[in-house]
């Protein structure tokens, strides 16, 4: 969705979920701060 919306816009998904990962921590470039992130795939049947 990168190219579509911006960083700070909400976007609203409704879908059935195929998988969750484990929650990671990563650091952001932009002020070094530590966050979660967690992978989420969703099932297309379009």
């Amino acid at each position: 969705m990168g190219p579509y919306v911006n960083g700070k816009e909400r976007v609203y998904v409704s879908g059935v979920v195929q998988s969750v990962s484990p929650t990671m921590r990563i650091q952001r470039k932009s002020h070094n701060d530590i966050v979660p992130k967690r992978d989420i795939t969703f099932a297309d049947k379009t």
